[in-house]
């Protein structure tokens, strides 16, 4: 998971809007009186700092990222810790959206209609007893898992030694995801 972080190091500070996008908790300094005035939300099961950066984005507040400025932290260090994390945020980005709708990705919407395209396709498949839509449908997936370590892998140096690693963390990250997104939809339309 580290090689996957590793491949998305910028070369140089972002500010305001793209700081805003790029900050996570492991990596976060704030001004001290910032809290005399804000503070997370402790609604939120999960994503209290990009709920919390949203709220001082759009109040003004002055933001930066520096990729110079090293952080050291302790990973998640098993498949499950990663999946219930993953899946934790895929929850918790639900509530995000009901706050600021405006967060909203295509990240968040294609595990949606990844499922719906699949249960059409599973149902057209069984009806119409053609399994060729559905093996295209799973080849498709099967590359998307396969491509997309690629992507990171392409951006570090030693390209070979966690490609299998990566397969199975983008896997588990991706499932987790969905499922976290698909489980918090009934909170998005109460």
């Amino acid at each position: 998971a580290y090689q996957i972080d590793k491949s998305r190091i910028m070369k140089k500070a972002v500010y305001d809007k793209k700081a805003k996008n790029r900050l996570r908790s492991a990596n976060i300094a704030y001004r001290k009186k910032i809290f005399d005035v804000e503070s997370f939300n402790s609604k939120l099961k999960g994503l209290q700092e990009p709920e919390f950066h949203e709220r001082l984005f759009e109040k003004g507040y002055k933001m930066k990222f520096d990729p110079s400025v090293y952080v050291y932290h302790k990973r998640r260090n098993s498949l499950k810790e990663i999946f219930f994390q993953i899946y934790r945020n895929g929850k918790a980005k639900i509530d995000l959206i009901k706050l600021h709708p405006r967060m909203v990705s295509i990240i968040d919407i294609l595990p949606i209609l990844y499922v719906i395209v699949f249960l059409n396709l599973a149902y057209f498949t069984l009806a119409e007893s053609n399994w060729n839509f559905l093996r295209i449908w799973l080849t498709a997936t099967a590359l998307y898992i396969l491509l997309k370590p690629l992507t990171y892998l392409l951006k570090i140096e030693d390209i070979k030694k966690y490609y299998m690693h990566l397969i199975l963390i983008v896997f588990v990250r991706e499932v987790a995801y969905a499922l976290g997104i698909l489980s918090g939809l009934p909170r998005l339309l109460k």
